[in-house]
Formats: C-alpha cells, structure tokens, sequence
C-alpha cells in the first residue's frame, strides 16, 4: 500500500492545468473544513458567535451550494464552495448537539432530584 505522500504525488501528477493550491486544497479540503467548523463551533460554545446568527448563515451557505448551478464554474470555485459547505453543514450540528446536551444534563438533574427526595423521604418513616 503507498504512503500517503506518494498517494498525494499520484493525485498531483494526474491532474493536469491545475495550480498547486487547488491540488493542495484537492487533498485537504475535508481536514479544512472540519478545522473551519471547530473553530466556529469554539466561537459559539464561548458565546463570541451568537446562535442564532451562525445557524442563518450555515443554513443560507448551505441552501446556496444546493441550489447554485455548479457546472457553470470552474473545478477550483467547486471545490471552495463544497468545502464551504461542508464546514457550514457542521456548524449546523453544534447547536442541535448543544441542545440535545443540555437536555440530557437537565434530565440527569432531575433524577438524582427525585432520587434523593425519595431517600429523604424513606428515611422519615
């Protein structure tokens, strides 16, 4: 099995008349997405990005990709917008996951709550 530099090399000598940014964010567009969502996902969770904002454009970045007509550019602009896209589409996921966090830290409160209203009370008797 090849190394991961030499399957670098193998996608950079295939593709012809294509510069070597657009080669390099070829190989890496999924690493520099997932790092754009983190850093993102960083800014909403310190309260630096609001909620509501990054969701409106996440939702508006993400209906653009899906509705633009992608033939009419080029390979380069293709890919900046899916790696856009794709950076949004997980920004998307940090306040559902924030949520569904927050409700499990609730429910979990609520337990040990009755839990221990149950032992105070069995004591009494």
């Amino acid at each position: 099995m090849p190394s991961v530099p030499q399957q670098r090399a193998a996608i950079e000598d295939v593709e012809h008349g294509s510069s070597r940014f657009e080669r390099w964010l070829r190989v890496r567009w999924v690493s520099l997405a997932a790092g754009v969502a983190l850093a993102e996902g960083l800014l909403i969770v310190l309260g630096m990005l609001s909620k509501t904002v990054a969701l409106i454009v996440a939702a508006g970045v993400v209906v653009a990709y899906f509705t633009v007509n992608k033939r009419s550019y080029s390979p380069f602009s293709r890919l900046v917008a899916r790696t856009a896209a794709v950076s949004q589409g997980l920004v998307l996921f940090i306040p559902l996951f924030l949520f569904v966090l927050e409700a499990a830290a609730i429910t979990a409160l609520v337990i040990i709550g009755v839990l221990a209203v149950t032992a105070l009370l069995r004591r009494r008797r």
